[in-house]
């Protein structure tokens, strides 16, 4: 049976705003701004017929979540492969002052070039690994969800972004309550352009 998956980014936080990497270490609400966000983003998935969401564990995610199946009046769950990825000792920090602590390294780190993925800050993981913890999310959620054919996924901006760029789709940002769609035939998981 052929699955669908809209995988979509929480709305926006007050560390958003600020440019600050939130990583799984601060769990932060959405703020008013995300909530808004939420809702719309509900409004565009209205006609796609999710038949329930998964979200990472997050706050900010889980909250996302929960304003779109609120809306769809659908199920929720919860998958802690879908977090975002652990920075280590960047969390908290904007991206200027990662640049400016070690700038030979920041530009590796936010470079699109596969030989920079096993990279990681002290303490953090690497973008292959969330890559990769991102694909077994979904594995695990499509065998759970077996009886479901529409999926939502909740997520985060790093650990999407690693996503797409195993599925060859290697992107620099996803705005606050952006989406993509992908679909699983089989065995393999398809991004639908």
């Amino acid at each position: 049976m052929q699955q669908e998956f809209y995988i979509f980014r929480h709305g926006q936080t007050d560390y958003n705003l600020q440019n600050r990497w939130q990583g799984c270490g601060f769990d932060l609400p959405l703020n008013a701004t995300g909530r808004e966000q939420a809702q719309n983003l509900a409004n565009k998935l209205k006609d796609k017929k999710l038949q329930i969401i998964y979200s990472s564990n997050l706050r900010r995610a889980a909250e996302t979540a929960d304003i779109v199946a609120e809306k769809l009046g659908i199920p929720r769950a919860y998958n802690t492969n879908l977090r975002e990825i652990c920075l280590g000792e960047a969390e908290g920090l904007t991206a200027q002052e990662a640049e400016t602590r070690n700038p030979e390294f920041y530009k590796k780190w936010i470079s699109l070039d596969a030989k920079y993925d096993n990279l990681r800050f002290a303490g953090g993981e690497s973008k292959a690994e969330v890559g990769l913890r991102m694909l077994t999310a979904l594995r695990e959620i499509s065998s759970e969800a077996q009886k479901y054919r529409i999926i939502g996924i909740a997520s985060h901006e790093d650990s999407i972004l690693q996503l797409l760029k195993l599925l060859s789709l290697p992107l620099e940002h996803i705005d606050n309550a952006g989406y993509f769609h992908i679909v699983r035939d089989g065995k393999e998981f398809k991004l639908v352009i």
